[in-house]
């Protein structure tokens, strides 16, 4: 078995109750701060710009339009 499937069945076969509670409270404070970025950053211009050029790259691709 290479790395990556190691990687692979590692995080297929670890239930979250099997991390120990250190990892769990950073995991929770990881996706927190995540989210947050995401929010904030949602709002900028680069993002306005980004947004524009995907839905421009993908018009017609949307599984909802066929």
């Amino acid at each position: 078995m290479n790395s990556n499937q190691r990687v692979v069945a590692f995080s297929l076969d670890t239930k979250w109750n099997d991390l120990p509670e250190t990892v769990q409270h950073q995991s929770k404070r990881a996706l927190r701060d995540n989210l947050g970025v995401l929010i904030a950053g949602g709002m900028t211009p680069a993002s306005r710009i980004t947004n524009a050029f995907v839905e421009d790259q993908l018009a017609g691709n949307n599984p909802k339009d066929a």
